[in-house]
Order: structure tokens, then C-alpha cells, then sequence
């Protein structure tokens, strides 16, 4: 069974958060997720909570904190995942440097891009473009999102477009 690791800022009421959990739960007989959580937001969602796997705490700590990159760290030397899937922008660099700091070891490091951002000015988009060395897949929901990531220079050969899942009623 394959590890992934889940890093995320938080898991209060969102749609990267839903679609968290709507993947552990539609794969939780064939994956082993756990998730590793910066901030003190908790998950939400009624009748997706009992399908959640465990959270690791990164503590209080906004992701741009050292200290939470150390804990991330901490949480991927313990569990030794497969892969280390990040969650959005504040994530994406705080995983890949802690992927590296848990050598040896190292697990794949995916990096997500939810939106089509913009709004990013050169520093970050020079950031991003750094921070994708430290990243062996970018995952875009959206065919835009994937246009507006090459446009601001992410390696395209790194890119992939994954659409959001869906989840079907009952009539």
C-alpha cells in the first residue's frame, strides 16, 4: 500500500480541504494517507470526518515559519511516506523544504496549484519557480491553472492537470 503524507495549511471549510477529503476517503482502501497540519483550524465536514486518516500537528505556526518547516520535517522522518502531497501556495515551498530536510529518506514531493494566480508579483513568482526544484510533480486542477503556472515559468515537464473530483448522489 502506497504512504501519502498530506500537507496543509489548515482544515477548516474550504475546497482544496473538501477535496482532501473526499480523495482519502474515495482511496482509503488503497492508500495510507495521514496528514500533517499547520494552524489550528480543524476538518469540518460532516460525514467525511469519520473516513479521515490521523493528523500530525505542525503546530500553530504560519507555514512561512521555520518552525513549522522543521515540524513538517519531523512528521515526514516518522511516517516515511511514499509521497509528501502539498496542499496550495502556502504549503508548496514549506513541503518541499521539509522533504529535504528529512533526508535520508526523501520522499516524492508533489506540489498542487489550485488556482490561476495572477495576482503574483515577480518575488513570488521567482520563489515558485526556485521552490520547483524541490518538487518532482506539480498537480494543476484546472487547464487554466496549468497555463497561468507555464506562463509565470514552472517547468512544464513537471505539470500535470488532475481535475477536482466529483461526488456523486443518490437520486
Amino acid at each position: 500500500m502506497i504512504r501519502v503524507l498530506h500537507c496543509v495549511a489548515g482544515l477548516g471549510r474550504g475546497g482544496a480541504e473538501k477535496q482532501l477529503a473526499l480523495l482519502c476517503q474515495a482511496t482509503r482502501n488503497s492508500v495510507d494517507h495521514q496528514i500533517v497540519a499547520a494552524g489550528t483550524e480543524r476538518f469540518c465536514y460532516p460525514g467525511l470526518t469519520e473516513s479521515m486518516p490521523v493528523v500530525h500537528d505542525a503546530g500553530p505556526g504560519s507555514p512561512r515559519d521555520p518552525r513549522t518547516v522543521w515540524r513538517i520535517a519531523r512528521a515526514v522522518r516518522q511516517q516515511r511516506p511514499d509521497i509528501l502531497h502539498c496542499w496550495l501556495p502556502s504549503m508548496n515551498l514549506a513541503g518541499g523544504l521539509a522533504a529535504r530536510l528529512a533526508f535520508p529518506g526523501r520522499p516524492r514531493v508533489v506540489a498542487s496549484i489550485r488556482n490561476v494566480d495572477d495576482w503574483k508579483g515577480p518575488v513570488r513568482t521567482f520563489t515558485d519557480r526556485i521552490a520547483s526544484r524541490l518538487w518532482d510533480r506539480i498537480l494543476c486542477n484546472s487547464q487554466a491553472g496549468l497555463a497561468c503556472a507555464l506562463r509565470q515559468g514552472l517547468p512544464g515537464e513537471k505539470l500535470h492537470y488532475v481535475p477536482n473530483g466529483i461526488v456523486e448522489r443518490d437520486r
